[in-house]
């Protein structure tokens, strides 16, 4: 790599999640789910780079909240609307006092999909 070039891999594994949650069905073909989880995660930083910059390895979890909103098109076919708010406890380096502190990131998500019943 050129000098001053940063090249990063991540890999992020995540432990087996607790989940929890519930659908209401609102009319004959409309469905709204509700549900929260709970998971713990291990991340794996590799970087290249011509100054030195050590593998980071950290353990993380988090919490979200997730509402989605489905439509059944016909018996086999739907579409959903899904968002959710995302909170993850994991040490982040601090450039004033050069040390990891443990702090919350947040974060939000939004999905569309579309799929068949087998």
């Amino acid at each position: 790599m050129a000098t001053g070039a940063l090249g990063v891999s991540a890999r992020n594994t995540p432990a087996p999640a607790a989940l929890g949650g519930v659908g209401f069905d609102l009319a004959s073909r409309l469905i709204l789910d509700v549900g929260a989880g709970l998971s713990l995660i291990y991340f794996d930083q590799r970087f290249e780079t011509s100054r030195l910059a050590p593998p980071r390895r950290t353990w993380s979890s988090s919490a979200e909240l997730v509402v989605g909103l489905g439509y059944e098109l016909s018996p086999r076919a739907y579409v959903t609307l899904e968002g959710a708010l995302q909170a993850y406890v994991l040490p982040m380096f601090t450039a004033e006092t050069r040390t990891d502190d443990v702090r919350a990131a947040f974060a939000w998500r939004t999905a569309l999909g579309a799929g068949t019943r087998f």
